[in-house]
């Protein structure tokens, strides 16, 4: 299929796949339209030995009127703030596009241009109906973003690939940089796991063990090319299979082999849900798995492991000055943590599982609990019950046998000065609500204003 955002919806338009020649030609045209409007407009480098193409994709950044714009309609455009719609519809317009989809950033739209009149004859069929040709365009905020971009979605799948061979060393590369993974972290959130460490490509290859001359040019001739460049990363390697399957293997090592077969389902199991659905969907991703890799394991390649998380950690912390990032992230999300745990168990759970916690009366417990919460998660001294020991190390981590130690032992006594000083408070408020009654002011009652 081709581009297919223009498939449904109201008044739907046919955009089959292109042919080479119309890709080509219809890439170069685009871009020379653009350059009236951008100076940077580039497309990135294609995937391997296409033979047909679903749409063309164009990045551009740097707008004309924006560093070159002296005219008093572009000072009053510049007056007035950016104006994201209006760049796209200047887009559309330069494309003679006669239908515009924007995402909602405004920063990305999808065009729909007529099929090139000098090529109607290319792969025409009878009773084709009119054709059109998928466009889409992302205006990058600034040049290094553009180079970012242009270097992450190169050469098709090789960034699939490339992802998933880095993911077992804690590395992510996305679509601003190439991080560093907190493994605290990542159980909770991979996102928030992540600690930059650059967003330059050259600097990225030399950290993936990547050549950069001659590969970043132009398209690989073929997939085995493109798996060829990727496996001579150090992250590259085969994992072991069930000695059953590996013992078969040695039998027959064919590619075909049911045991070949067998490797390849156990391969599939072990990649993520991102990783399968690709499988689906790109032919480039799935020839890495279902060939390339039982290819290497019936030669016997890449069966030594080069990398672990801990290696490559070590390296990257005496290449690039982020350790002290690493560590202090890794050290707030432990923290945090602990402080939810402390709620959670140490505070909530113990007073609740005592025998007599039910018997207590309602706003006793609440004093109590959010007492405790004070003095041992905020460091409230007000309560006049100090800790004799401090619940923190020198580092800022709570030291949990002092918080137990605490909360089994001053509970009741911070349940009875908490409840002490609500009883205060809600005795004061009495008194003002008397008094304002007194003089005819409107009043809310005692028990919606106190509260310990």
């Amino acid at each position: 299929m081709g581009g297919s955002i223009f498939a449904s919806g109201p008044e739907p338009l046919f955009t089959p796949r292109m042919p080479p020649e119309v890709y080509h030609h219809v890439k170069a045209r685009c871009h020379r339209a653009l350059r009236d409007l951008y100076v940077c407009v580039a497309s990135p480098i294609d995937g391997p030995a296409k033979k047909s193409f679903g749409d063309v994709d164009i990045l551009v950044t740097w707008s004309r009127e924006e560093i070159f714009g002296l005219s008093p309609e572009f000072r009053r455009a510049v007056s007035d703030g950016p104006n994201p719609r209006r760049a796209l519809e200047e887009i559309m317009e330069v494309l003679g596009a006669t239908k515009m989809i924007r995402e909602k950033n405004d920063q990305v739209a999808h065009y729909a241009i007529p099929w090139p009149e000098e090529f109607q004859d290319v792969g025409r069929e009878e009773d084709t109906p009119p054709r059109y040709i998928q466009v889409d365009v992302a205006i990058s905020p600034s040049l290094q973003s553009f180079e970012w971009v242009l270097f992450k979605q190169a050469h098709g799948d090789l960034w699939n690939i490339l992802g998933s061979m880095i993911r077992y060393c804690g590395l992510s590369i996305d679509e601003t940089a190439l991080s560093i993974r907190i493994p605290e972290v990542e159980e909770i959130s991979r996102n928030m796991a992540k600690v930059k460490i650059s967003d330059d490509p050259l600097v990225v290859l030399s950290v993936l063990g990547l050549k950069a001359d001659g590969y970043w040019e132009e398209p690989f001739d073929s997939s085995d090319d493109l798996y060829e460049y990727a496996a001579t990363s150090p992250f590259f390697w085969i994992r072991p299979i069930p000695p059953e399957t590996a013992d078969k293997l040695v039998d027959d090592p064919s590619v075909s082999s049911p045991a070949a077969q067998q490797a390849i389902a156990e391969d599939r199991k072990a990649l993520k849900a991102n990783d399968r659905r690709r499988m689906n969907t790109r032919p480039c991703y799935r020839g890495w798995i279902e060939d390339f890799i039982p290819r290497c394991r019936a030669e016997g390649r890449f069966f030594t492991k080069r990398c672990t998380r801990e290696s490559v950690r070590t390296e990257i912390f005496s290449k690039f000055p982020i350790e002290a990032e690493y560590n202090q992230k890794r050290k707030d999300h432990l923290i945090r943590r602990q402080r939810e745990v402390i709620w959670n168990k140490h505070i909530k759970g113990y007073l609740q599982g005592l025998p007599t916690y039910e018997e207590l009366n309602p706003t006793y417990r609440g004093c109590m609990l959010k007492g405790l919460k004070r003095i041992i998660l905020e460091d409230d001294r007000s309560y006049g019950i100090v800790p004799d020991k401090a619940f923190r190390d020198d580092e800022g981590y709570y030291l949990m046998d002092r918080v137990d130690e605490y909360v089994q032992t001053q509970h009741e006594a911070v349940g009875d000065a908490a409840m002490a000083r609500n009883n205060a408070k809600y005795e004061k408020i009495l008194e003002e609500k008397k008094r304002k009654q007194e003089h005819g002011e409107p009043t809310a009652s005692a028990d919606e204003e106190v509260g310990e």
